[in-house]
């Protein structure tokens, strides 16, 4: 029995029974129905779900991860114009948190003055050599300086004043202390207090959201429980909440934008069809679709990431065009035929345009799965599975929908509209010249994208355009540049991991030659243990430095000495002062970065990039990345963190964009191959359209100001897809219909349209989106419909054969 019979068999049985075929339906939907919740439910946003896992960067992290303890935190921050309030205030939160025993704090840091005591204790200890050197030397040229002056005998050449050596000295002492002493109050604040903060540690993983959401519950508990006074505004920030930020992000745009795409979608089709069983047969057909390509995408990828959180939107928009073009061939079968015939029937005329169309959109989704970009490739197996799985259940739910609900059939005869549009198209000048006016519009407006990719670059490099704008505006985020500005550098640095001392030794030397120890330094500062320990022959060598010093300033007099260096220098040689360092004495909070969770510390190497550069510009991000990546350095260490992160997935997508096209559009040609070899115009046509459409649409996008980023690149294969989509239903409808395209426009063209504007609908939903990178998705994906739809509905027909001018 051929396929052709079994379907014919099959819609008969439905017709017979379609209440209980649909029971059957719903019964075999309740298991992808249940997967698709759990889908949806497992939207994971970090970034790391983005990179193949066998990246260098990935590899890096995870071992990073699996070395060092948690740096995921929460900033809470108080800010206000009473200074005095906001340290009690989080001096109070601070206390209250670590007397909480709340699990997921790791430790609390609310001052530095534990920290600024010892410094200045050490101080001697923990300068360069250079900067030690100088500055003892400087102390003992002017202690002989004034040991001369003081003798009866000593003639100065010099006129200046007698003091200028301590003045000078004094001076750099009080420079070197400003710039490392930044918070000389003893509390995390800004220079004029109007922000002070409180650092909380996560104990966790950083990449759980369950486990940073439960961090700031514990920290919002105890500020409640804390008090906030009168006139102190309390906001939280840092890496936990930012995380939280952007996940929430997502969940609320995802349920916003499902909302309005249902009822646009309802809408469009009650409007095209005028119908409330169409609307309903169309959905009904369209939903067991989405419940098994989602079930499926359970089964392949176990979870949603931050670029494939709204495939549920995107591919309802997409997949809702086979039952509507079902349903529109279903329509124009005439009233008087049997039901199970006009089901066939409009199955037989649908098939060709609506197997090809799933089949290249499919593929185009499916293109993108060769990426190792898992932003592309998780895309790439829901959409082309979902096409294919809404296509299939369309013809094997449909009948059963139309079975049920009966929707009205028209006939063949042309309605008002059909033969409008009939007459448009066998009017030459009006078709033909809207399609040039068209050609012309589009080419003056590439011109202006053009122009821009020259002037600014194709892609997309600034982080904060592709961020949450909810949360740059008032949330975790918009305190980023306020946090930078307060320590100096980024808070979390990039870690470089041995596997022995000596090779951090070596690695820290070569990364103080290539990144610090340059024209332009690219870091703030490289610490290692010793920064805080030094080497004991090292520390020997000071001390008795030192000591001479102090012998040589016991024969000076001191009357004149600056109250700055003398605090100093009595402080240095304190028996405390003059004592081997250890370990063991160093404030936590400095070594927070350096210990691993076995509790070594001497295999570390952090690298704090400098605010100076703005690392907010990708490019800058690259070249720290290559700087580290070119710096020789012994192969059993691992750099990573999320500068060198960031910095690969910029490069990945750069690298993987062209050849994920190129990918797409042989796949999809291909297809048009098999399935148009005995018509080989259709495919050149075909290879003219649907190439030069995707890319034409993107240069559009970048000339309104939106440059290719991360995501919205995928709309340029996406759009291949679609422009294939419509061609070849236009083609089936000439095939099904026996028609000449500029007829088949004026039959189904109005069918082909509303396919485009339901997909439209799912991609613009997009708009809506907080997220910088999905709106510009949105944007680039809706510029690509558009032009798909313009090109296949008035372009390809006005300049089309016929053999007759008249309607």
């Amino acid at each position: 029995m051929s396929l052709s019979s079994w379907y014919a068999q099959y819609v008969r049985a439905v017709c017979r029974a379609p209440r209980v075929a649909a029971a059957l339906v719903m019964l075999a939907c309740a298991w992808p129905a249940w997967q698709t919740v759990q889908l949806f439910t497992s939207v994971k946003a970090d970034l790391q779900e983005l990179l193949p896992t066998d990246s260098q960067a990935a590899r890096a992290l995870q071992s990073i991860h699996d070395r060092i303890p948690s740096q995921g935190h929460i900033t809470v921050v108080a800010h206000g114009k009473f200074p005095e309030k906001n340290r009690a205030f989080i001096e109070a939160l601070a206390t209250n948190l670590r007397a909480s025993g709340a699990p997921r704090v790791a430790w609390v840091q609310a001052d530095v003055r534990a920290e600024r005591r010892w410094l200045r204790l050490r101080a001697p200890l923990l300068m360069s050599t250079q900067q030690f050197d100088s500055l003892v030397d400087d102390v003992a040229v002017a202690i002989n300086k004034r040991k001369a002056r003081a003798n009866p005998l000593f003639v100065s050449l010099d006129d200046g004043d007698k003091d200028d050596d301590w003045l000078s000295l004094q001076r750099r002492v009080q420079a070197d202390v400003a710039a490392k002493d930044r918070f000389p109050n003893g509390y995390l604040e800004t220079p004029e207090g109007d922000t002070v903060i409180a650092i909380v540690w996560l104990r966790g993983s950083d990449v759980d959201i369950d486990t940073a959401r439960l961090l700031k519950a514990d920290v919002q508990k105890q500020v409640e429980r804390t008090g906030v006074p009168q006139g102190v505004n309390v906001a939280y920030t840092g890496d936990a909440a930012n995380f939280i930020d952007e996940h929430d992000a997502i969940i609320a745009d995802l349920s916003s934008t499902s909302i309005v795409v249902l009822v646009l979608v309802t809408a469009l089709v009650a409007l095209y069809f005028r119908s409330l069983t169409s609307v309903v047969a169309a959905l009904a057909a369209l939903l067991p679709g989405l419940l098994f390509a989602f079930g499926l995408g359970r089964l392949m990828v176990g979870h949603l990431n931050s670029n494939t959180a709204f495939l549920g939107s995107i591919i309802a928009g997409n997949g809702i065009n086979y039952p509507l073009l079902f349903l529109s061939f279903y329509r124009r079968r005439e009233t008087q035929e049997r039901l199970p015939f006009a089901i066939v029937g409009a199955a037989r005329a649908a098939l060709p345009g609506t197997l090809g169309a799933a089949a290249t959109a499919s593929a185009a989704y499916g293109g993108l799965a060769v990426s190792g970009f898992r932003g592309f490739s998780q895309f790439g197996y829901l959409g082309g599975f979902g096409m294919i799985a809404t296509w299939l259940m369309t013809y094997l739910c449909l009948p059963i929908a139309i079975a049920w609900l009966r929707p009205q059939r028209l006939g063949a005869e042309a309605t008002s509209v059909e033969r409008q549009v009939r007459r448009f198209f066998f009017t030459p000048w009006l078709a033909k010249g809207t399609a040039l006016a068209l050609i012309t519009l589009t080419a003056a407006l590439c011109g202006v994208g053009l122009w821009q990719v020259r002037r600014h670059g194709l892609y997309e490099m600034r982080l904060e355009v592709l961020r949450n704008r909810r949360s740059l505006a008032t949330g975790s985020a918009s305190w980023d540049a306020t946090m930078n500005r307060l320590f100096g550098s980024w808070v979390n640095p990039v870690i470089g991991l041995a596997t022995n001392p000596s090779d951090r030794e070596a690695m820290a030397g070569a990364f103080e030659a290539s990144l610090k120890n340059v024209p332009r330094p690219l870091v703030d500062r490289i610490e290692t243990i010793e920064t805080f320990v030094p080497k004991a022959a090292e520390q020997e060598r000071r001390f008795a430095k030192l000591k001479r010093l102090q012998a040589q300033m016991a024969l000076a007099d001191e009357e004149n000495l600056p109250t700055d260096i003398k605090q100093h220098l009595d402080l240095w040689w304190s028996d405390a002062g003059l004592s081997l360092v250890t370990r063991a004495e160093v404030p936590p909070p400095l070594l927070r970065n350096l210990i691993e969770r076995d509790g070594s510390s001497d295999k570390t190497v952090l690298i704090y990039p400098s605010t100076a550069i703005d690392y907010g510009d990708g490019r800058h991000m690259i070249t720290l990345a290559e700087a580290i990546e070119s710096t020789p350095k012994p192969s059993s260490v691992v750099v990573g963190g999320p500068f060198l992160f960031m910095a690969a997935l910029f490069k990945l997508v750069h690298a993987e964009a062209p050849r994920v096209v190129c990918v797409v559009f042989l796949l999809v040609l291909s297809l048009l191959v098999v399935l148009y070899y005995q018509k080989p115009s259709r495919v050149v046509i075909a290879a003219l359209v649907i190439g030069p459409v995707a890319l034409v649409a993107q240069i559009l996008v970048v000339g309104a100001g939106i440059r290719v980023n991360m995501l919205n690149f995928a709309a340029v294969p996406i759009t291949i897809g679609v422009g294939a989509d419509y061609l070849l239903n236009l083609y089936g409808a000439m095939d099904g219909l026996g028609l000449n395209a500029r007829a088949a426009c004026a039959r189904m063209g109005g069918a082909i349209l509303l396919c485009s504007l339901t997909t439209v609908v799912g991609y613009g939903s997009l708009l809506m989106a907080f997220s910088g990178a999905l709106r510009s998705f949105g944007w680039s994906a809706v510029v690509g419909e558009f032009m798909a739809v313009l090109v296949v509905l008035i372009v390809l027909p006005a300049f089309s054969r016929v053999k007759t001018s008249q309607p």
